[in-house]
């Protein structure tokens, strides 16, 4: 393969998409791109590392979906429960990796992870079958492969939060950061010159810790219009009323949905 390929493993929010017990256009849309699992991506790159950013609760009928069978590495945007509760479903990808499955998170975050699934983390009594992970803190630029990964920081509610900045060995930028409200200017400089942008665009309305749809098309227009995929959606967003709307440059993501860098 030429290039780095991304899989939308899922767009959607924290409750996904159809809502429990919902009946709005959105819930009974018989358009499969309404249908939205908890956000996560997963890249493959050229030189064939593969990784995954974030584990939310979907993430077995994701990886199944999906047709995964190898994991290099796993990152960690924040502790949000939408972001990290199929943790535990990771196991298959470690079984086989004698220093367990890298985990790649900020102090803060491995903490809480640490904190939620002790049992994961315990070497002395963690039996064959369960999840081995092998904790990474990020703490500076790192590489995955011939991929260079560097921490976004933004902020998102009142927890440590991060972007990621993929650098291909081919010499593409990517960022990706699928929950944010606010972009540091320090973050900002580390986005200029991208080749592709991947942004929370939460709902048409503003919301008080994620990016509202006009907000994500004015930092992507403020970035000189990189090509820009939208997620991280609400049951507010119907994707053919959306999509309408979007600029050339901009693209709403859905579910399965494969770009190539």
């Amino acid at each position: 393969m030429t290039g780095m390929k991304i899989t939308f493993l899922g767009t959607g929010t924290s409750v996904g998409v159809p809502v429990i017990g919902c009946d709005c256009k959105v819930c009974t849309s018989s358009d499969p791109r309404d249908q939205r699992k908890r956000s996560s991506i997963h890249i493959a790159a050229s030189d064939g590392t593969q990784w995954l950013v974030d584990c939310g609760p979907d993430l077995r009928e994701q990886c199944l979906r999906a047709k995964l069978r190898k994991l290099d590495a796993v990152l960690v945007s924040h502790a949000h429960s939408d972001h990290i509760m199929g943790f535990d479903d990771l196991r298959p990808f470690s079984w086989h990796r004698s220093e367990g499955l890298p985990i790649h998170a900020l102090p803060e975050t491995l903490d809480a992870l640490k904190s939620a699934f002790h049992f994961a983390f315990d070497d002395e009594n963690r039996s064959p079958g369960y999840f081995h992970p092998h904790p990474h803190p990020i703490v500076d630029s790192f590489f995955l492969g011939e991929t260079r990964v560097t921490s976004l920081p933004v902020i998102h509610g009142n927890v440590v939060t991060t972007g990621f900045l993929f650098e291909t060995a081919e010499g593409k930028r990517i960022a990706y950061m699928s929950d944010v409200k606010t972009i540091p200017d320090t973050t900002r400089k580390l986005m200029q010159n991208l080749d592709v942008l991947v942004i929370d665009a939460l709902r048409f309305t503003p919301h008080p810790t994620h990016m509202c749809v006009d907000e994500a098309i004015a930092f992507s227009t403020d970035l000189n219009c990189p090509p820009t995929w939208l997620t991280h959606f609400t049951h507010y967003i119907h994707t053919s009323t959306l999509e309408r709307e979007l600029p050339d440059h901009i693209t709403m993501a859905h579910d399965t949905m494969k770009i190539v860098v």
